[in-house]
């Protein structure tokens, strides 16, 4: 009887870690195909070049967050985010990223659009409910609709 507690007892320790690793798992933004920078490297390139950038900030724990980034590996996403800096941030490791870019909550996943200089350019998909920088995440339509949204204010602010 006692084998069999122990034995028990392993592995359903083995199973909860096996089922915290998952959720600690980074989340796949599509690297392979899409060059993301981190916050200071994007911040860099956007003077550099004088773009634009589409600023996420997410979480590895957040099934919201892992949701959106699958929007990142659709073929149409991926042609439209063509000629725009990607930058992202885990706010759990870059916290005063976070604060800074706090305009209505904390909640993730939140997307910036960045000028040239970095700065932030108001909501291009302004939520009438509450969060301005949340993005549904159900269609790639709302990702295409902010790209292309992003590429014009910067043709007219050239």
């Amino acid at each position: 009887m006692f084998k069999i507690k122990l034995t028990l007892m392993f592995v359903c320790v083995y199973m909860a870690l096996n089922v915290i690793a998952k959720e600690d798992q980074h989340i796949n933004w599509n690297d392979a195909e899409l060059k993301w920078f981190s916050y200071q490297d994007g911040i860099d390139e956007l003077k550099n070049n004088n773009g634009v950038g589409l600023f996420i900030i997410y979480a590895d724990w957040c099934p919201t967050c892992k949701a959106y980034s699958k929007l990142f590996k659709n073929p149409v996403v991926v042609k439209s985010l063509q000629g725009i800096t990607l930058i992202r941030a885990n706010m759990d490791k870059e916290p005063l990223i976070n604060e800074q870019y706090n305009r209505d909550g904390t909640y993730v996943p939140r997307t910036f659009a960045l000028d040239g200089s970095g700065q932030l350019i108001k909501p291009l998909h302004p939520n009438k409910q509450r969060y301005d920088y949340f993005l549904p995440v159900e269609q790639p339509r709302y990702v295409v609709n902010f790209a292309t949204q992003l590429k014009a204010y910067h043709d007219n602010h050239r």
